[in-house]
């Protein structure tokens, strides 16, 4: 039986964990900055979003804090396996457009009426809180889309037939509820090139999404996790601007990292020391 490390069971780790095996009761630590090396140089281990970027051959599955440009984990275990399946080629490519904060995945905020995979999987993440039950629920909802050939941007149907999905669903909405109640705390600012940005600090998902549906070209989100967890995103012909801001950024504190040629970069896995202003002016003067 595989051991399996992994720091947050979001969509991405889950489906990672998927594509690679895994099955609710396997054995599993979850830590909370990365993997150790003992964990990481074993081939028995599978570490997802823990080190190792760039490690596949290795069981390692991650493209955060390197300069490498290397895809979301699912991606990555995709390719590896070389895996063939038409359903499960969707849903990855939804998966690493919804990590990547690829404009216009989320259509929460754009009057779409259909639920979603991430807005399902949100919703099952806001009312089961243990990390590994979260994982565990995750593999069994690929398991089952898997089987059913559920598409991850319409999951109306499955959710009807299923009603024990219906209450993910009540959370994720009330979560936006939470959301839209953080508007007015919403900081506006505008980069060296005239375009808009806004930062919110909230601990419901989703930010981003909102921020763009107000007209924000640079969307910056903090406190999901509870900490100072930041992340960044911008629209296309900003991408250059944001990669010079990580630059700056790294400079003042180790740890940033992400993908500033999709558009989207992040803090440090514990959370960055820097205060609001401090990122919001360094992406004025980048962006």
């Amino acid at each position: 039986m595989r051991h399996y490390v992994f720091r947050k069971p979001d969509l991405d780790t889950c489906l990672t964990a998927w594509l690679t095996g895994y099955r609710p009761g396997f054995r599993v630590r979850v830590c909370h900055s990365m993997a150790n090396s003992a964990e990481l140089d074993s081939r028995e281990i599978v570490c997802i979003e823990c080190g190792g970027s760039g490690m596949a051959e290795q069981n390692n599955y991650d493209h955060h804090d390197t300069s490498c440009d290397l895809p979301p984990a699912c991606v990555q275990a995709y390719e590896f396996f070389s895996c063939k399946n038409r359903q499960i080629k969707t849903i990855v490519d939804y998966v690493a457009a919804v990590d990547l904060g690829a404009p216009g995945i989320s259509k929460a905020f754009a009057g779409c009426t259909k639920t979603t995979l991430s807005m399902l999987y949100s919703g099952m993440r806001t009312l089961i809180k243990a990390p590994v039950s979260q994982l565990d629920m995750g593999v069994k909802l690929l398991d089952a889309m898997i089987d059913n050939e559920v598409s991850p941007t319409n999951m109306d149907d499955y959710i009807l037939s299923n009603p024990g999905m219906q209450p993910f669903v009540v959370a994720y909405h009330s979560a936006r509820k939470q959301l839209y109640s953080r508007m007015e705390c919403i900081i506006k600012f505008k980069t060296n090139s005239g375009k808009s940005g806004m930062f919110l600090d909230c601990d419901a998902p989703g930010i981003h999404g909102l921020l763009r549906s107000m007209g924000a070209d640079v969307s910056v989100a903090s406190g999901l996790e509870g900490k100072r967890h930041v992340t960044i995103s911008c629209i296309p012909s900003l991408t250059h601007g944001l990669k010079q801001a990580l630059h700056q950024l790294k400079r003042l504190e180790s740890g940033w990292g992400g993908r500033p040629e999709q558009g989207i970069i992040g803090a440090p896995i514990m959370g960055t020391v820097l205060d609001d202003i401090t990122v919001i002016n360094i992406l004025s003067s980048n962006l």
